[in-house]
């Protein structure tokens, strides 16, 4: 038997004994679960949606006989699960606590609350579901993890995070606010990393790192990295609105330009004019037309050129076939198509 002791609001500690001997879901997916987050939906508890028969009794074992705990691993491998061992489950999972529970045929929607990280020690068996002798392992902080260090990482990743949350527009300002008052270290690192949108390999390597000090190094790396995204992100956003502004001024004026045109066609055929006064404003006419296929001309596409990490504009060519141009920085041509279908999008990416 384990031990597993969890505080509440109150700083009450509520205490369970879980056996050693536990239900394992295979999980392939995006879904990894840290303990100890916040309740802020929809990050805690989780929604958890996975169907087979092996699941079901899985999760109607652990309601019965566990205590509503049993653990989630990422499958590493395309296997059955009665043919799964442990080289073929991530090193770290997590214990998780069954809030609620729903069955529909082969399909199982449950809410889980993470509660600790794990570790396999040995496969005991895998049919009708797998059931595994787990360990409870608790974060490891370091003795020169503390003061001066601690305090810089810790701020560093929470200025970090806060900079990302105020400029993207997925993340509620909340977020942040929940950050500042986080006391434990290894807590603060796990929910900034349920939060902010990492790679499933990325939340996956912070689930693995019980070295909080290790945890936070790459922690802060990938928020840099994320930092890096939502400001070139909000850059090209800026720029869309800018020039789509613009080109909608564009087209405002081409609008007026080709009502004017109709209305002085209107106007020559109420004249009754001799024979070729017509064909003389008619000409006129076309002077203005050909001013309309100038604003026509300035059409152009944003594109984020990946080759060299820059925004630039592509126009439409002569043969009004294609939008063309080249990377600022290394000339690698990008060319994108007139569809007749048409797209909505204006902005695009070139590889």
């Amino acid at each position: 038997m384990s031990e597993y002791n969890e505080e509440n609001n109150d700083s009450q500690v509520t205490r369970f004994d879980i056996s050693n001997e536990l239900p394992i879901i295979p999980v392939i997916g995006d879904l990894v679960v840290y303990p100890f987050m916040p309740p802020v939906p929809p990050f805690s508890p989780h929604h958890v949606a996975l169907s087979g028969e092996n699941v079901s009794a899985a999760v109607e074992h652990a309601m019965v006989n566990e205590q509503r705990f049993l653990c989630l691993f990422r499958q590493t491998v395309e296997k059955e699960p009665k043919h799964l061992g442990t080289d073929d489950l991530s090193p770290v999972g997590s214990l998780v606590h069954i809030v609620r529970y729903k069955k529909d045929e082969e399909n199982v929607l449950f809410l889980a609350q993470g509660k600790a990280r794990v570790v396999i020690d040995e496969v005991l068996n895998t049919d009708p579901f797998l059931k595994a002798r787990v360990r409870l392992i608790e974060d490891e902080i370091p003795s020169d993890f503390e003061g001066v260090e601690s305090e810089a990482l810790t701020r560093s990743a929470v200025d970090i995070f806060s900079q990302i949350v105020s400029i993207s527009t997925r993340y509620q300002e909340e977020f942040a606010i929940i950050a500042d008052n986080i006391d434990h270290p290894g807590r603060l690192a796990d929910y900034i990393a349920s939060v902010i949108s990492l790679k499933t390999e990325d939340k996956q390597q912070i689930l693995e790192l019980i070295n909080v000090k290790d945890r936070f190094d790459e922690l802060v790396k990938m928020l840099s990295k994320e930092l890096n995204l939502v400001e070139l992100e909000s850059k090209i956003q800026s720029d869309a609105e800018a020039e789509i502004n613009q080109s909608q001024k564009e087209l405002g004026d081409t609008r007026d330009l080709s009502i004017e045109i109709d209305e002085y066609r209107d106007q020559i055929k109420q004249l009754n004019l001799p024979e070729k006064a017509p064909e003389a404003a008619e000409r006129k006419l076309m002077t203005k037309r050909r001013k309309q296929s100038l604003h026509k001309s300035k059409l152009f596409l944003g594109i984020v050129f990946k080759c060299c990490n820059i925004y630039s504009r592509i126009h439409l060519n002569k043969k009004r076939t294609a939008f063309v141009g080249w990377c600022p920085k290394c000339a690698k041509p990008a060319r994108v198509k007139v569809s007749p279908t048409g797209s909505k999008s204006r902005f695009f990416s070139a590889y």
